[in-house]
């Protein structure tokens, strides 16, 4: 059997072939009494990560030289604050559960996002463990090697080494569009369910058993803008799009059912919404960082946009697509989006319809929840610690003559 830089360099000569053929051509395999052949991949293992370092202490954790660990851990999984939950979590596991605290995870095949993925003999490793700088993740197999899964909330994850894993968004680098961003509220349990190839991760679950006829024993809980609470039960997940905080998908849900005239200022307004994500997007994962101008700040964009009266409303959002400085209507004359001149067309607009249309599927619950999704904070006592003041009626942008100026 090879040890050392002669077992590393061996496993480099043979390249890309199956698990197998790469422990059997390192020397790790013996005949048996009756003639069969026996494969040891777990003296393998050991070896390779010796040989770069490495030991197995007494607790079956992996130390590396720099005295890093990844430690299996088996705890219970009473953790979960859904009853319902925590009752398919209990039963009918045939790998080992593990919690994770309340956090942002990043939740998919985890050779995505860790460059050593082989390396560190991540595909050998099942249930919750820690990474080099303390951090726990937790990762299962998938029943039917690669493909695409869905998880309960109708969402996809493209697997391409047989893994979904479930890792702090702090201990890698970038995550990968294959995955998804996901902030749990509680500390959740992390199991896998042998029928039909469950991976759960508190109230997500993932059916990886493609040929089962089971079905997800998690219900879909997590439509868009859902509230903290569903039927009684608390809501401990929430996705965090990466292409922005989803508000802009609420607010065009309906435009097409307006005038043209209306449909303009309303995907300006999402436009303007989608700036927010940009503006704060992953910002919005260190609010905590923020200092009070800052969360002062993003609380009064907040309120302007989903919870100021009609005429407030108005006033900023006429403001906003007229003023010189921001050349929105300028650059929609230029693109033929509008034929009209900019007073003309603001005289055209339903304000009415235009407020409707973009508050209608942007109730206060499904706001605080994002937010709260995003954040980590309580959306109510922020806006409470942040108060915005009352509107006194006056125009916030320059004007002269009834006429926007630049500022």
């Amino acid at each position: 059997m090879l040890i050392g830089e002669e077992l590393l360099s061996r496993v480099k000569e043979l390249g890309d072939v199956s698990k197998a053929d790469l422990v059997r051509g390192c020397g790790y395999c013996s005949i048996q009494e009756d003639g069969s052949e026996r494969l040891n991949f777990t003296a393998f293992y050991d070896a390779i990560l010796e040989a770069k370092g490495a030991f197995f202490d007494s607790d079956n954790a992996i130390k590396t030289d720099q005295g890093a660990s990844t430690e299996i851990v088996a705890e219970p999984v009473s953790v979960i604050i859904n009853t319902s939950v925590q009752n398919v979590l209990s039963v009918g596991s045939s790998k080992p559960a593990g919690q994770l605290p309340a956090g942002v995870y990043w939740i998919g095949d985890l050779s995505y996002v860790f460059e050593d993925f082989f390396d560190q003999c991540l595909d050998e490793l099942q249930g919750v463990h820690a990474t080099k700088s303390g951090l726990k993740f937790a990762i299962f197999n998938t029943a039917n090697g690669d493909g695409i899964f869905v998880d309960n909330d109708g969402d996809e994850y493209g697997v391409d080494v047989s893994n979904i894993g479930c890792i702090p968004l702090d201990a890698i680098d970038e995550e990968s569009g294959l995955g998804h961003l996901v902030r749990f509220s509680a500390p959740f349990a992390c199991q896998y369910i042998a029928e039909g190839g469950m991976i759960c991760f508190g109230d997500l679950s993932i059916k990886t058993d493609l040929l089962s006829e089971s079905r997800n024993p998690i219900e879909k809980i997590n439509p868009p803008a859902s509230a903290e609470y569903i039927n009684g039960n608390v809501l401990i997940h929430m996705k965090l799009r990466p292409e922005g905080l989803g508000f802009s998908e609420l607010i065009l849900r309906d435009v097409n059912e307006v005038d043209s005239h209306n449909q303009l200022v309303i995907r300006e307004i999402a436009y303007y919404i989608n700036d927010i994500d940009r503006e704060c997007g992953d910002a919005l994962l260190t609010y905590e960082e923020f200092d009070d101008d800052q969360r002062e700040h993003m609380i009064w964009m907040f309120y302007i946009v989903f919870h100021s009266e009609l005429d407030e409303f108005t006033e900023y959002f006429r403001g906003y697509y007229a003023s010189p400085d921001n050349k929105l209507h300028e650059i929609n004359f230029e693109n033929g989006n509008t034929d009209v001149e900019v007073y003309e067309f603001l005289d055209a607009l339903d304000w009415k319809v235009v407020f409707n249309t973009c508050r209608k599927h942007c109730n206060s619950e499904g706001i605080a929840s994002m937010f709260s999704a995003w954040t980590g904070f309580n959306y109510e006592e922020e806006k409470d610690k942040y108060p915005v003041d009352k509107w006194d009626g006056k125009p916030r942008w320059s004007m002269k003559d009834g006429k926007y100026l630049s500022s």
